[in-house]
């Protein structure tokens, strides 16, 4: 019994999904190694990087302290442009982002919004085999950068 627990005690600090539609998954990898990761996993999946944004590089800029954080925008043009075929709206969430974040104790965490809340937002119709698809390629890359198993 208490190994039944620990493992589900284990599994919830290591996948976070909350109630906002973002999916968080706690980083096996330092931070340096989890971007570096994460940008490899982008590029070997064919996918565009339009930015990668250093917002704690930024935040030195103007002499003040953040915790590493890095966002990645990324995304193929071909499923976003069919995306917002079936709905125009999703544009405003495109292209994809995902957020690496080490926290306050010093875990890394990759986190993303669902491309199903993306689709409940905008109520995406006729297109859910893109949505299945974004699902499918945000799950490998984030098990990727974060030496997890997909979820």
């Amino acid at each position: 019994m208490q190994s039944i627990f620990t493992l589900i005690l284990l599994a919830s600090f290591t996948t976070a999904p909350q109630d906002d539609g973002m999916l968080r998954v706690r980083s096996t990898r330092d931070f340096t190694r989890t971007v570096a990761t994460l940008d490899s996993a982008i590029t070997a999946a064919n996918l565009k990087i339009f930015a990668r944004v250093d917002h704690a590089a930024n935040a030195r800029g103007v002499s003040m302290n953040l915790r590493p954080t890095t966002v990645f925008i990324f995304g193929n043009p071909q499923v976003g442009s069919r995306l917002m075929q079936c709905e125009q709206t999703v544009a405003i969430d495109l292209p994809l982002k995902v957020l690496v974040w080490q926290d306050s104790t010093s875990a890394v965490w990759v986190g993303y919004e669902t491309p199903a809340k993306l689709s409940e937002r905008h109520k995406v119709q006729g297109c859910q085999d893109v949505i299945d698809r974004m699902t499918t390629a945000l799950a490998g890359l984030t098990a990727t950068a974060t030496g997890t198993t997909r979820r």
